[in-house]
């Protein structure tokens, strides 16, 4: 089986930093600390058949890991012949959907403009 390279682009990091932070608000340290844990394993995880999650409705190319018992999701792309999985946005479910998808697609476009 082929290992896929995972890489979290910046702004992807910084959703995560973020949700960490709602986690040590709303739930206290240890729960920000495990979610911290399960958000890293979860990324990590996708090093292996990362083409096993649900293709992301909301924009082709795309990928959607969920989190559920955190209530996260994570959207990456695969990239097949670079054996790579870039993961671009992290946000809570319960965040306004449109809002998300605007965000991702502004994302997407200055990464595009990036590379």
């Amino acid at each position: 089986m082929q290992q896929y390279e995972v890489n979290v682009i910046a702004e992807a990091r910084d959703d995560i930093a973020n949700l960490i932070d709602f986690y040590e608000e709303t739930a206290g340290v240890e729960s920000a600390l495990r979610f911290e844990g399960a958000v890293w394993e979860a990324l990590n995880s996708l090093g292996f058949l990362p083409s096993s999650n649900p293709i992301w409705e909301a924009e082709e190319g795309l990928r959607r890991l969920n989190m559920h018992s955190h209530k996260v999701a994570i959207i990456y792309s695969v990239d097949d012949r670079e054996l790579k999985v870039i993961a671009v946005q992290a946000f809570h479910t319960s965040a306004a959907p449109k809002k998300q998808i605007s965000a991702l697609t502004r994302r997407l476009e200055e990464l595009v403009k990036r590379t």
